[in-house]
């Protein structure tokens, strides 16, 4: 698994507005995108989250309530998605913001294609200089990417990636993320440090790691009529030792080919 690119932006006011991403994203990866925003005098804002590839984004959580002058954070994604040159749109539609919507996009690679959202957690709002998910329970594999969103009152804040994360990208100071892979089940935190105390919303997501392609120890092509009326067909044993046997033969054909050689004294 890896971050293999990150890009931020944000809007002027509710407009709908754009993030491109720096280099072509590559199909079968996961684009995730935080977005965060404050109420200013009208609550009920939503978010769509789009691009110019057809991937499909699905609202993997969502952070803070619908108050004036609260912060909302979200997280959304699309597995396993068409590659190239990609834009990505976020499209807000009622409500209104106190100053700007801010969006980071995350591309991951190595994750699984299918189901690759695990566990997710929520906190705020709260009014304080450490951010915290809360614990994003026992997470179902031991491989997994962990991300944190937060989004914050007011803009220009330094907010500093909690302890074990790294830092992908954040807007002016408002709404950023941090992602780290673990090696346990242990449920964990998403944390952050805010300069100055503010009001904040936090989402964490889990995504879980693509499982390392397996081999087959017997899988040679003859091995079809097990399951296809062929010589072995109902009994793989059979086949298994039919084929240890051609190995067995062409090893010793092989011995036979190969020259004795004397080492120098």
């Amino acid at each position: 698994m890896a971050l293999v690119q990150s890009k931020a932006a944000h809007s002027a006011g509710n407009a709908s507005f754009t993030v491109t991403l720096t280099s072509a994203a590559t199909a079968g990866n996961l684009i995730e995108v935080t977005t965060g925003w404050c109420y200013a005098g009208t609550v009920g804002l939503t978010i769509a989250v789009s691009d110019d590839k057809g991937n499909s984004y699905v609202k993997a959580c969502e952070a803070g309530t619908e108050s004036t002058f609260v912060p909302k954070c979200q997280k959304w994604y699309a597995k396993n998605i068409t590659g190239g040159a990609t834009v990505i749109t976020i499209t807000p539609s009622g409500g209104s913001v106190n100053t700007n919507i801010g969006a980071v996009v995350d591309e991951y690679s190595g994750l699984d294609k299918t189901a690759p959202l695990d566990k997710t957690a929520v906190a705020g709002a709260t009014f304080s200089t450490s951010p915290d998910s809360g614990s994003s329970g026992t997470l179902t594999q031991a491989s997994e990417v962990v991300t944190c969103g937060v989004s914050t009152q007011h803009n220009g804040n330094t907010i500093t990636v909690g302890t074990g994360f790294t830092q992908t990208s954040q807007t002016d100071g408002a709404v950023g993320s941090e992602y780290q892979t673990v090696a346990s089940t242990a449920a964990l935190d998403g944390t952050w440090t805010i300069g100055s105390a503010d009001y904040w919303t936090c989402a964490l997501a889990t995504y879980k790691v693509a499982a390392a392609a397996g081999g087959n120890l017997f899988r040679p092509a003859s091995l079809s009529g097990v399951n296809t009326g062929g010589p072995f067909f109902g009994n793989p044993l059979a086949c298994a030792r039919h084929e240890i046997g051609k190995w067995a033969r062409a090893v010793r054909h092989l011995a036979r080919r190969v020259e004795p050689c004397s080492l120098a004294a």
